[in-house]
């Protein structure tokens, strides 16, 4: 298994993904996860990539950091025996593409968000060439929804049979803490990207605090959008019931997830959103875009269209507002997310290994 994130190193759902699925496969398969990071884990084999590659480059020049990272792959693996290869999202499919070629076995490529999902549809077009050409190299691709099945047989002409979807999961026990209602919090948490939404979220809750002045806003993560998203909240007087907390921890998540009244994920495009998932096992009730890969399992929950404020206003207001509804909708939620574990999403991934091994 090839992979780039893993915990400590994780930025998203690829890396939880990548970490939850390992540790389980682990006990099943005589599984090598590589990685570029120097990360160690007791219950996977990680071969970690780090001492043969320049660590300056992960963060200056991702495209060398790719070319370096198959280099580096092939050179360790070229001599370790296998029955299959599965690389996860553009960033490890070339190496996946060249130990396939190399030792002629089946490849299987998990893609978790593309390009286009990334940039709200302005993809950089070499990285969506290395996607389409990951695509057509794969004897099979997973993907973690039916929107995101979609997308890829449309947009790089692949056959739908050659796709399947594995829904995300989550580990409910982590988030079994005691809940505090009442505070009237609004909480996101996520990458601060265009990608995410989360103007449409502010734009929302200016409408909140006209009916209700004392709620708070907590916006948790960093991005590329963080400049954008604080002049909006100066721009529409909020400066004073909007907090920026950048990246928080594990550790501050769970606290804020304990404490909050709602969670919003108001993603133009999310080809999952594992957030929503652990929102739901706090006991919070969630408010999540219609374009998100999550809305497909999950029915206790509010959805919404992410471009209309007032709907989403509406729904937030409703929540903090009638103490049985928000009740009803954690303990909902909390049941729902329970089911969907990361056990269920190995297993199906193991038939698939059972497939081609």
């Amino acid at each position: 298994m090839i992979g780039w994130e893993y915990p400590p190193f994780v930025s998203g759902g690829l890396g939880v993904h990548c970490y939850e699925i390992a540790k389980r496969l682990s006990k099943k398969v005589d599984l090598t996860f590589f990685t570029p990071f120097n990360v160690s884990d007791p219950d996977v084999k990680v071969m970690s990539m780090y001492g043969h590659m320049n660590p300056y480059h992960l963060s200056t020049d991702l495209l060398l950091a790719v070319k370096r990272y198959v280099e580096a792959v092939v050179e360790k693996a070229k001599h370790m025996d296998c029955d299959l290869i599965h690389c996860h999202d553009w960033l490890t499919v070339l190496a996946g593409i060249a130990l396939k070629k190399l030792k002629q076995k089946p490849l299987i490529f998990t893609i978790h968000s593309t390009e286009w999902d990334r940039t709200a549809g302005n993809p950089w077009k070499w990285i969506e060439d290395i996607e389409r050409y990951g695509c057509q190299e794969a004897d099979l691709i997973i993907t973690v929804s039916n929107r995101m099945k979609k997308l890829i047989v449309e947009r790089y002409g692949i056959p739908e049979q050659k796709v399947r979807v594995v829904y995300n999961g989550i580990n409910a026990s982590r988030f079994d803490g005691k809940k505090i209602f009442g505070k009237k919090i609004v909480l996101y948490i996520g990458r601060l990207s265009i990608q995410k939404g989360v103007d449409h979220l502010i734009r929302a809750f200016r409408k909140v605090a006209e009916y209700m002045p004392d709620a708070k806003l907590l916006i948790a993560g960093k991005g590329p959008h963080i400049d954008y998203l604080v002049n909006l909240t100066i721009d529409l007087n909020l400066h004073d019931k909007v907090y920026f907390l950048g990246y928080v921890s594990e550790e501050e998540k769970l606290e804020l997830l304990r404490i909050a009244d709602c969670l919003v994920m108001p993603s133009v495009s999310e080809p999952f959103g594992i957030v929503a998932l652990e929102a739901m096992a706090s006991g919070t009730p969630c408010i999540i875009s219609k374009e998100s890969g999550v809305s497909e399992v999950v029915n206790h929950c509010f959805k919404v269209d992410f471009w209309d404020s007032n709907a989403m206003a509406s729904r937030i207001l409703e929540i903090l507002a009638y103490k049985e509804l928000k009740e009803e909708m954690g303990w909902n939620g909390k049941a729902e997310a329970s089911r969907l574990n990361w056990d269920r999403c190995a297993e199906q991934i193991l038939r698939i290994y059972e497939e081609f091994a």
